[in-house]
């Protein structure tokens, strides 16, 4: 699923639920399928979805819900931290890839859960501190053109 705006932001509003999660059965013949992925593109405006539902999980043993961020900024301050926080609670544990193109910073400073992890700061720095975690099951690019 793609959501994006070329010269605005993307929302996603209270209440408004957004489902890429793995569909499940039971019973005799159970099926389980892999999640999907959810791509957010505004490169000049930001990302929001306070109090909004986003689901990415699947069954064990299925691939985990995607999620990339392309944005102009949201993510310094506590924004990183806001959203690892919903990525996590809402199942997107696998590729997250995450972009910001003017923010100045960038802090890690708890654990990131993903099956890979990039994450790209066009004009300023990345941070991961010492109570900051980064845990893949691939490999884990961090770039930053600035600073």
């Amino acid at each position: 699923m793609s959501l994006a705006a070329l010269n605005g932001n993307v929302a996603i509003d209270a209440g408004a639920i957004v489902n890429v999660a793995g569909a499940s059965t039971t019973g005799a013949q159970a099926v389980s399928g892999d999640a999907g992925a959810l791509s957010v593109f505004a490169p000049l405006g930001t990302f929001a979805f306070a109090g909004s539902t986003l689901k990415g999980g699947a069954a064990a043993g299925q691939a985990q819900g995607g999620f990339t961020l392309d944005v102009s900024s949201g993510l310094s301050g506590t924004g990183f931290a806001a959203l690892d926080v919903m990525l996590g609670s809402s199942g997107f544990t696998g590729a997250v890839d995450l972009r910001t193109r003017s923010d100045p910073s960038v802090t890690i400073a708890s654990t990131v859960q993903a099956s890979s992890f990039e994450l790209t700061v066009d004009t300023g720095t990345i941070e991961v501190t010492g109570t900051g975690v980064i845990n893949t099951s691939g490999g884990t690019p961090l770039n930053t053109d600035g600073g």
